[in-house]
């Protein structure tokens, strides 16, 4: 199970980008690697 963060979902909505499908799909990727990994927003 992938582990969203809901604080990046939020920042991410608020962001309006034009790459926005891509993002996720790579961010689904990123954390699908591993349950170890987790996101947050720097």
């Amino acid at each position: 199970m992938i582990n969203l963060n809901h604080d990046v979902t939020t920042f991410l909505d608020g962001q309006n980008h034009p790459l926005r499908t891509e993002i996720e799909k790579l961010r689904n990727l990123i954390l699908s690697v591993s349950s170890e990994i987790t996101e947050n927003i720097k």
